[in-house]
């Protein structure tokens, strides 16, 4: 491949988020179980990486986790209450055409 000075350049994470090649033949699918062991580097990047990382990463890494927690403090259940297929669609990240509907139940 060759870019010319002044060509721009772009990372599509959404499909490097997905490769099979990586990730296996279920790329696709919500697996959490993926990720207990395994150290990526490179081959996931939401934040991007080196020295132009993201710099509010830890910032969003420390809030999603406290906004987890809390909600596991208040709430005992999260059940879906979506009779909707899932329908991904990308706007500022990965999103479901519908939205979510859900149901909590408190403590």
């Amino acid at each position: 491949m060759f870019c010319a000075k002044g060509d721009v350049v772009h990372c599509n994470r959404y499909l490097m988020h997905r490769d099979p090649d990586y990730w296996g033949e279920d790329a696709d699918e919500f697996r959490p179980e993926r990720w207990a062991d395994v150290r990526p580097l490179w081959h996931f990047v939401p934040f991007g990486g080196g020295p132009r990382i993201c710099p509010a990463h830890i910032l969003v890494a420390t809030e999603s986790a406290y906004a987890l927690t809390r909600f596991c403090q208040r709430f005992k259940t999260l059940e879906s209450r979506d009779d909707r297929p899932y329908v991904p669609v990308m706007r500022a990240g990965p999103s479901n055409l519908h939205g979510v509907q859900v149901s909590v139940t408190p403590w």
